[in-house]
C-alpha cells in the first residue's frame, strides 16, 4: 500500500517538473533536450544558430563555401545580411545610389540619394525632368528648370546668369574685374583711385591697401609690423617680434 502511494507521489513530482521545464523552454530559457537557449541547436557539443552560423547553416555540419561565405536565414549567401550581390559587389539596395531598390537601378545624372530603396532628390535641389539639380549653379537650369545661360553670360551665380565666374567680379570692357579691390574700377567700372588715395579697399579709394592702415603717413600691417604691432605706434621690445598683432619672444632652442 505504501509502495503504491510512494510511486504515485514520485510520478506526480516528475510530471510537475516536466511542466516546469516546458514552461521555462517556452519562455526562452534553456531547453532540457539540448541544453541550448531557444533558437539555438547543439552541433558537436556547441550551441549554434542554424540561421547565421556559416559552419552549420540550415543544418548541423553544413558549412558555407568560399563563394557563399555568409549564412543568412539558414541559407548560404555571397553577401552578409541586408546586402545583395550586384555586378560582383555586395551592396545595400536600401542606400546605394547606383543600385537603389534593385541592382543597376538609378535615376541618372544629378544629386540623387537613395533612401530606403527609393531614389530621392537631395535637399536644396530640384527635379528638372530626369535630373536632380541645384538651381543656384546649374547653367542649364539657372534659377528655374529649363533656364539656359547664354554664351555672353554662361555662368550661373546664385540662380542668375552672369558673364563672370567669380561672384565678386564685374565685367569691365570684356574683362571680369574685382571692383572691391581694383584701383582702376573701384566700387564700379571706370572709377580710378589716384593722388592721396591710390589704393582700392573694400570698393572705396583708400590711402593704404586693404590689409594695412595709415600710421602717420605710413601704411602698416598691424599684424606683423614691429613698429606698429596691434596699433599704430606700439613698438615691440627688443628680442621680440610682432605676430598677429602681439609681441612674442622666441622660445628656447630644443
Amino acid at each position: 500500500m505504501l509502495g503504491r502511494l510512494g510511486l504515485g507521489l514520485a510520478g506526480s513530482l516528475l510530471a510537475a517538473l516536466g511542466r516546469q521545464d516546458g514552461a521555462q523552454a517556452a519562455r526562452g530559457g534553456s531547453s532540457t533536450s539540448t541544453g541550448c537557449p531557444s533558437g539555438y541547436t547543439k552541433c558537436k557539443g556547441r550551441c549554434v544558430s542554424l540561421r547565421s552560423d556559416p559552419s552549420n547553416c540550415g543544418v548541423c555540419g553544413h558549412g558555407c563555401s568560399a563563394s557563399t561565405p555568409y549564412c543568412v536565414n539558414g541559407v548560404c549567401s555571397p553577401c552578409p545580411s541586408g546586402e545583395s550581390l550586384c555586378s560582383g559587389t555586395c551592396v545595400s539596395l536600401a542606400s546605394d545610389t547606383s543600385n537603389c531598390g534593385a541592382c543597376s537601378h538609378n535615376y541618372g545624372p544629378g544629386n540623387w540619394t537613395c533612401y530606403n530603396g527609393t531614389c530621392v532628390c537631395s535637399a536644396y535641389n530640384t527635379v528638372c525632368g530626369t535630373t536632380c539639380t541645384y538651381l543656384g549653379s546649374d547653367m542649364n537650369n539657372c534659377g528655374g528648370c529649363g533656364v539656359v545661360c547664354s554664351s555672353t553670360a554662361p555662368y550661373c551665380i546664385n540662380g542668375t546668369c552672369s558673364p563672370c565666374a567669380d561672384p565678386t567680379t564685374t565685367l569691365r570692357s570684356g574683362v571680369c574685374t574685382d571692383t572691391s579691390g581694383d584701383a582702376n574700377n573701384c566700387g564700379g567700372c571706370g572709377i580710378t583711385c589716384t593722388g592721396a588715395t591710390p589704393y582700392c579697399a573694400s570698393s572705396a579709394c583708400s590711402e593704404c591697401p586693404a590689409d594695412q592702415v595709415n600710421c602717420n603717413g605710413y601704411c602698416a600691417d598691424l599684424n606683423f609690423d614691429n613698429l606698429n604691432c596691434g596699433a599704430c605706434g606700439f613698438q615691440c621690445p627688443d628680442l621680440t617680434s610682432c605676430s598677429f598683432g602681439v609681441c612674442y619672444a622666441p622660445g628656447p632652442l630644443e
